[in-house]
């Protein structure tokens, strides 16, 4: 299924707000191009546009494609055609600094996020990322240096400083962690908002939410940091996937049906091999991890 269907698949039609969890994020079914724009007397930039514009094609996606955009978005290189693959499948970033422009023939007016705001998002992510795994991997003491009786945070790999935050405490370690939060802080600012929400239990409740896209990368990497989430692969395709409250259960194996079905596929392809190699089901059951009944259906079973 193209990206275009998963998304067309995904269209919620009632509500504004998705599984709960977040206001509901607008991209455009028509998709998105790289166009070099240019406002007023500025100079021209590269900027990430609507291809075409129609309100009716407007289409709202459900929480569950967003697990793991996050490390998706972290792991893309900063090339146009990287960029503009995730924007086809998630949308806009969301970003603050946007520039409207005159696009189309009948000279109605869109809103353009531009290149070099889409990299320094990605650089502000990839570093943030980066930071929060040495907290939690406790290597963080190196992210953080002592100037003037307080506490900075540079980049070990590049050594810049991140942010323009200083705090005061004992160690190397607190410093980490309190540094590391406040970067993810101010990512969240200006993309996350609050809402009372219904609960499944009834009634409502009052929490946070994402409110943008890079507010929703900005919101799985806080539930990193404190340990509410954590990331494994989908064991077909390698694609990241969020598990814990909120996110995936722990036991979640798959990112999509496709890839669980082709899973399906293959062991039964493979307990078929077997079986020709002279195994008994016995065997076979033990080797894929499944019981001998399911072994004997996939083996007798036409289709």
């Amino acid at each position: 299924m193209s990206p275009k269907d998963r998304r067309a698949a995904k269209i919620l039609q009632d509500s504004l707000l998705i599984d709960d969890q977040a206001i509901g994020h607008v991209i455009n079914a028509k998709g998105y191009q790289w166009a070099t724009v240019q406002k007023d007397d500025r100079p021209a930039v590269r900027a990430l546009v609507p291809i075409e514009f129609a309100q009716s094609e407007e289409l709202r996606i459900e929480a569950s494609m967003y697990n793991g955009v996050l490390m998706k978005f972290a792991d893309l290189q900063q090339t146009e055609a990287d960029f503009l693959e995730f924007a086809n499948e998630f949308g806009p970033l969301g970003l603050r600094e946007r520039i409207e422009i005159l696009l189309f023939p009948e000279g109605r007016k869109a809103e353009a996020e531009t290149w070099g705001a889409w990299t320094d998002a990605h650089n502000q992510i990839r570093t943030a990322l980066r930071f929060a795994s040495a907290v939690r991997q406790s290597t963080g003491d190196q992210w953080v240096r002592e100037i003037k009786g307080q506490w900075v945070a540079f980049d070990p790999e590049d050594d810049k400083r991140i942010g323009r935050r200083r705090c005061s405490v004992t160690n190397e370690r607190h410093a980490a962690e309190k540094l590391s939060a406040w970067t993810i802080n101010d990512g969240l600012l200006g993309h996350t908002g609050v809402l009372l929400l219904s609960q499944k239990r009834g009634g409502y409740a009052l929490r946070g939410v994402p409110t943008t896209l890079l507010g929703r990368m900005w919101w799985q990497l806080a539930r990193l940091l404190c340990g509410e989430a954590n990331y494994s692969k989908c064991k077909v395709c390698g694609a990241p996937l969020e598990i814990g409250e909120d996110g995936f259960m722990t036991t979640k194996e798959f990112c999509s049906a496709a890839c669980r079905q082709k899973d399906h596929r293959n062991k039964v392809k493979e307990a078929k091999r077997l079986r020709d190699n002279g195994l008994s089901i016995n065997k076979i059951a033990k080797q894929l991890s499944t019981t001998p009944a399911a072994i004997q259906h996939w083996l007798t079973k036409t289709k």
